[in-house]
């Protein structure tokens, strides 16, 4: 799904840009979704600083079930910390980022961004099974993901492995650890 910025007429992934909303339109330069390189100017001129922005063509890497990913980066800079994300921009599909380190280089920074995708990809937290009701099944005790809004059902999602997965889903493959204890924890995902 692509937006056009408001600014500059870029026709922009949506994950790759920020939608100001009416609160915040007259600190952030209007009203609308802003690509990332305008977004980026407005918090650069906000804050009285130069404007750093660092543009990466996107790569393809492959998943442990070989499937073919191809991430886009976003240098983020609407944060307190800037920091580096990549994002699959079709569909949900993997997301991972991380904060600058105070005098890191961007190279460095870049490559702390590939460690954390390879060690992403590497992890297989699903595996098909066909004769399930969903045609998935866990590989072991834990799964790891990302909460996410589903804009077709108007209501929460999951993200494993890349792949979306709804309540009732999810509800499945858990109930192969049914009367066991869990523990549900949350993590920024930027954090090392």
């Amino acid at each position: 799904m692509h937006n056009t910025c408001v600014v500059c007429g870029a026709h922009t992934p949506r994950l790759l840009g920020i939608f100001i909303t009416e609160e915040g339109k007259q600190q952030l330069g209007g009203l609308g979704f802003h690509c990332g390189r305008c977004a980026a100017k407005v918090m650069a001129d906000q804050r009285g600083e130069e404007l750093h922005y660092l543009e990466i063509a996107p790569i393809a890497m492959h998943n442990a079930q070989g499937r073919r990913c191809v991430f886009h980066f976003q240098y983020m800079t609407t944060g307190p910390v800037p920091g580096l994300r990549a994002c699959e921009i079709e569909g949900y599909g993997y997301e991972a980022a991380v904060v600058e380190r105070p005098g890191e280089s961007y190279s460095a920074l870049f490559e702390r961004l590939l460690e954390k995708l390879r060690a992403l990809l590497a992890r297989s937290d699903l595996k098909d099974a066909p004769r399930t009701s969903t045609g998935l099944a866990m590989t072991g005790s834990e799964i790891h993901g990302r909460l996410e809004y589903d804009v077709d059902t108007h209501g929460p999602c999951v993200v494993v492995d890349g792949r979306k997965l709804d309540w009732m889903v999810l509800g499945d493959l858990l109930m192969s650890h049914e009367g066991f204890d869990f523990r549900l924890e949350f993590d920024l995902g930027s954090e090392d």
